[in-house]
Parts: structure tokens; C-alpha cells; sequence
């Protein structure tokens, strides 16, 4: 403690206020130097930007002024732009001009007169087109092509089929969603196949669980059994296909010993699906052909009939117009419903 009664702490806070004070002071100072730095600069900036200004302003003036000065010398037409000259005609009235300041003591340059646009080549008067020749009336023959058929109109009578069954692949699906028949039953497999019929559980049995083809047939006696098999096998040998089919044959004689059972031809399909794919370079046509020549005669060695649904969708054709099918092998509506009128006149 000194003389006046502080003691050493005492000291050192006053010298730490005091430093702060002076600190404090310093940061004022600097913040005010750099506020006014700050003004001036931007003080000069406006300066110089005005000054840009102005002095753009004035080049404009003194341009407009050489532009309307130079303007005075062409016509009123031309400044008014309804008559247009040439690149060619500017050049010369330019280069002119410029040599008669240049050279005012100089004799005037001839100017030669303009050449003689020589008038076009004489245009031959147009062919007289001859009249032409006497263009006989239409003909008002009749069309070759056939008058547009009646919209088919199906039988709707379809009660042959009520113990019928008919099993096969996506197509067998296309009958049933055509028809909407609740009395056949239509157990189908989209991509199914002779030998996934009595391999796979694909179908939904009545129990609410899958079996296939063979375990579907098991639940009911019917009447008829139709199989509708073929399209989805044409990329399988045809006796990979024979065999298939003779052993789907033997199952549903066994669990339906009492039904007929008919085999349907197979359906071809469009010219354009089957020239979009070719199994082994064959037209897929061509082998349905072979495949379907096959089937009757297993049809004929296995004691069941076969019918010709092919007569009754295209007339005969191997082919399906493009009209029969969106997809190029699943039938529309129409000819599905011919298939069923078809099947059904050849039970009657």
C-alpha cells in the first residue's frame, strides 16, 4: 500500500482502465478515418462517372451533328428511305464525291453515263400452253373394292359351352375377357406352354391356392375340354412341342375319362409380327403351319377332335389381317367372338 492507500492491485486496474481507454479512443479514431476515406471515394467515383457521362453526351452531339450535316447532302428521297440504291450506286456517288473535295480545282471527271442496262433477253412468249387434251368425264363406275362389311354381330347364344372348360395360354385369357361367359371356365397362363400345363402351379383353383392346368380339371366333371395351346412354343422343335402335347393329352383323359376333348387349331398371326421375329430364320407363320399339320394328326392318334378355328376368324388364311390383332397375335374382340360362334355351330 502507498502513501495514498492503494495497494498494488489497485494500481494495476487503474493502468488497465487507462489502457483500455486509450484503446478505445484509438478504434474511434480509426473508424472515423475510415468513414471518411470512404466518402471520398465515393465522392470520386460519382465524379468520374458524371464526367463519363458528358462527355459521352457531347461525342453524340458532335456525331448527330456530322450525321445530319452528311445527311444533307443526299435527296429527300433517299433520306426518307422510300427509294433504295444499290451497294454498287453507293460506292461510285461516294468515291465521287470525295474526289470533287478533294481535287475542286480538277476538271470534273467524266462521268460516263450509266450503261445502257441492256433490256432482257427476249423473253419468248410463253408456250402457248395447248389446251388439254379432251379429258374424257370420270368414269362413274362403281369402286373395285367391296363396299365396307356389316360390324359382326355375335350369336349370343352360348349355352353349348356352359359345362365346357377351356385351358391354354393368354389367348384362352382373351376369349374369356371378350365373352365375359361365367358359366365355361377359362383356366389360362399367360406364356404358358404344353409342358408348363401340367408342370406349373400358374392357375387360381376355387380353394383360393395354384395348381396347374391338370389340378384346375380336377375340380369339376365337364362336358367339353378345349386346348388351345402352340403360339408360345414355336421357338421350341417341333417335337419338343408333339411330345409336350401328347402328354397333356394323356393327363386330362385321366382325371376327365367321360369329357370331349378337342384340341383348337392354332391362330397365326400378323404378316408384320411374324416378319419381326423368325425362330431358326423360319417365318413364325410357317411354323405354326408345320406345328398345326402336326396337331391333327396327334389329334387323329389320340382319339380327339380337333377343330378348325382358323376357318372361322380369317376365312382359311394362315395369316390374321392387321385388323384382327393390336399386338399381332392376341385376337380383338371380333374374332374372338367368332371363334366361340365358330366353336359353338360345330358342336350344334
Amino acid at each position: 500500500m502507498d502513501s495514498r492507500g492503494y495497494t498494488r492491485r489497485d494500481h494495476r486496474h487503474r493502468r488497465r482502465r487507462s489502457r483500455n481507454r486509450k484503446e478505445q479512443m484509438l478504434d474511434k479514431l480509426l473508424k472515423i478515418f475510415f468513414f471518411i476515406l470512404i466518402a471520398l471515394i465515393i465522392i470520386i467515383l460519382i465524379k468520374v462517372i458524371f464526367f463519363k457521362e458528358d462527355e459521352g453526351s457531347s461525342t453524340n452531339s458532335n456525331s448527330s451533328n456530322k450525321v445530319s450535316s452528311s445527311d444533307k447532302n443526299y435527296g429527300d428521297d433517299e433520306a426518307s428511305g422510300e427509294n433504295t440504291l444499290d451497294s454498287s450506286d453507293l460506292v461510285e456517288s461516294n468515291s465521287s464525291s470525295e474526289t470533287s473535295t478533294d481535287n475542286q480545282t480538277t476538271e470534273p471527271t467524266t462521268t460516263q453515263p450509266p450503261t445502257t442496262t441492256q433490256p432482257p433477253t427476249t423473253t419468248e412468249p410463253p408456250t402457248t400452253t395447248e389446251p388439254p387434251t379432251t379429258t374424257e368425264p370420270p368414269t362413274t363406275e362403281p369402286p373395285t373394292t367391296e363396299p365396307p362389311t356389316e360390324p359382326y354381330v355375335p350369336s349370343g347364344e352360348y349355352s353349348v359351352l356352359d359345362n365346357s372348360a377351356f385351358i391354354g395360354d393368354s389367348r384362352v385369357g382373351g376369349l374369356y375377357l371378350s365373352s365375359q361367359l361365367l358359366k365355361p371356365r377359362f383356366f389360362y397362363d399367360v406364356g404358358g406352354n404344353v409342358k408348363s400345363a401340367v408342370s406349373q402351379k400358374t392357375v387360381r383353383l376355387d380353394n383360393g391356392k395354384y395348381g396347374t392346368m391338370i389340378d384346375a380339371l380336377k375340380q369339376k366333371e365337364f362336358e367339353y375340354v378345349f386346348i388351345q395351346y402352340g403360339v408360345n412354343e414355336f421357338g421350341y422343335s417341333n417335337n419338343w412341342y408333339v411330345e409336350g402335347y401328347k402328354a397333356l393329352i394323356d393327363e386330362i383323359k385321366a382325371v376327365q375319362p367321360n369329357a370331349k376333348i378337342y384340341a383348337l387349331a392354332i391362330i397365326p398371326v400378323t404378316a408384320k409380327y411374324a416378319a419381326e421375329r423368325n425362330p431358326g430364320g423360319m417365318n413364325v407363320n410357317t411354323k405354326l403351319d408345320q406345328m398345326d399339320a402336326l396337331l391333327q394328326t396327334l389329334a387323329a392318334e389320340k382319339g380327339i377332335g380337333y377343330i378348325n378355328i382358323v376357318e372361322g376368324i380369317t376365312g382359311g388364311e394362315r395369316v390374321l389381317a392387321p385388323g384382327m390383332s393390336s399386338d399381332g397375335y392376341h385376337l380383338n374382340r371380333t374374332e374372338n367372338m367368332k371363334l366361340l360362334d365358330y366353336i359353338c355351330n360345330y358342336l350344334k
